[in-house]
């Protein structure tokens, strides 16, 4: 037996699912409405936006890299010194755990 909470989550989750049915419906004719000359136009503008998106991903995650490599050694510099009483080199093969 379904408590009264499940019925309507049930209820609500039919709702969600058939309006998204009629916006792939909506979709799939705005489409076909679409010439092929529009149709290319759009493909080529969606390619565009995902290659500028994975060329922006890809400097951040080079961004990301040499932040956490400057953080590692900076926080590397500051155990040193304090372990060591000796200030750091600048030599990255002496970072603790790096080399």
């Amino acid at each position: 037996m379904l408590h009264r909470s499940e019925v309507v989550a049930l209820i609500n989750t039919l709702h969600r699912f058939s309006e998204s049915l009629e916006a792939v419906n909506d979709f799939r004719t705005m489409w076909a409405e679409t010439s092929a000359r529009d149709s290319a136009k759009l493909i080529q503008e969606a390619e565009a936006v995902v290659s500028t998106h994975a060329q922006v991903c890809a400097h951040l995650d080079h961004c990301y890299f040499i932040l956490i490599f400057n953080l590692a050694k900076t926080f590397s510099s500051c155990w040193l010194s304090t372990t060591t009483k000796q200030p750091y080199s600048g030599d990255p093969n002496t970072l603790a755990g790096f080399g």
